[in-house]
């Protein structure tokens, strides 16, 4: 493995860089590292490895930050620490990583978080990851004007991939 490939998988698993923190020749042999490329990966800081993965675990948190918004304030302090956490363990792969990644981190919060987790940005995120053309939700916690209330959300997909949403609900 060369020097560039070890560093994107020391930077992707909070595991592993723990490991490397603990045991650099270690983990640098079971990744098998080429000869060549060890020293260089040896200078790196464990300090410095962990600051660039919190730079990049930074850079997916605002990527999903417009999917996920009601969920991130619902969460309010807890929601980047909450991100880190689970960013150290999962990172998407492929095509549609932006959702990936805000589906398995609202499952994450669902587990810790239950009441601060969105129904409807968790239906949103499912239809956006289906190629259903159509789905409709009952969901019991929107936020309206300060307070929960239920409504049928619908989501739509047009031609082309654009999508839309509508919440019908009584406003008595």
């Amino acid at each position: 493995m060369d020097l560039v490939t070890a560093l994107g998988r020391l930077l992707r698993d909070g595991k592993l860089r723990d490991a490397f923190a603990a045991m650099p020749e270690d983990i640098i042999e079971r990744l098998g590292v080429q000869a060549a490329d060890r020293p260089a990966l040896l200078a790196i800081s464990a300090a410095d490895l962990e600051a660039q993965a919190k730079v990049l675990l930074r850079k997916r948190y605002d990527a999903i930050a417009h999917l996920i918004p009601d969920t991130l304030s619902a969460l309010g302090e807890k929601a980047w620490p909450g991100f880190q956490d689970y960013g150290r363990q999962y990172w998407p792969d492929g095509t549609d990583k932006e959702i990936r990644d805000a589906t398995q981190f609202m499952r994450h919060c669902k587990q810790q978080y239950r009441k601060d987790v969105s129904s409807r940005e968790l239906n949103k995120l499912a239809f956006l990851s289906s190629r259903l053309s159509a789905a409709a939700h009952w969901i019991t916690d929107l936020q309206f004007r300060g307070r929960k209330r239920g409504g049928l959300q619908i989501l739509i997909r047009r031609n082309g991939g654009r999508w839309t949403e509508s919440i019908l609900f009584l406003g008595f």
